[in-house]
């Protein structure tokens, strides 16, 4: 009985955890950390967007390991916020826009509903600031002038 059940969950979780990556690299580019570099280098005029909310840019979320700095020169609009104030970017449609979060969840659905809004140049930092906090990319190239926190 235990197997029966096992096998549907597994592939439920297989099917969701696919899913949510369906809409990278086809309404927009998916950039790792280690690439961001050469990749910004590339895109003059961009946007640096960060989706994750006041707090967590400010580093001052109640949950410390949220508290990751940001990239200097980003724009915070929460997820949340984003649809009601895309005219602030909208000057940014058919420029590169560089968007992240914490892990590159809210990133994603960000880069969608910017996607489905006109914007025509997307990137989707991979796994967001906790990949450039813990993979060690922030020690690379221009990564770590880029990265500001207020945490030591």
């Amino acid at each position: 009985m235990f197997h029966k059940l096992c096998l549907p969950v597994l592939l439920l979780a297989t099917f969701s955890a696919s899913a949510q990556f369906k809409n990278d690299n086809v309404l927009y580019k998916t950039v790792d950390p280690s690439d961001l570099c050469t990749t910004l280098e590339k895109n003059k005029g961009y946007l640096l967007l960060d989706v994750r909310s006041p707090g967590e840019y400010a580093d001052t979320s109640s949950s410390p390991s949220y508290n990751l700095g940001h990239l200097k020169g980003a724009k915070n609009i929460t997820i949340s916020e984003l649809g009601k104030r895309l005219a602030e970017i909208k000057s940014y449609k058919d420029q590169p826009v560089f968007v992240y979060c914490s892990h590159s969840q809210r990133s994603r659905r960000a880069g969608k509903m910017l996607a489905d809004s006109g914007f025509t140049n997307i990137y989707n930092i991979n796994g967001g600031m906790t990949a450039m906090h813990y993979t060690g990319a922030k020690e690379k190239d221009c990564l770590k002038d880029l990265v500001e926190t207020g945490n030591s």
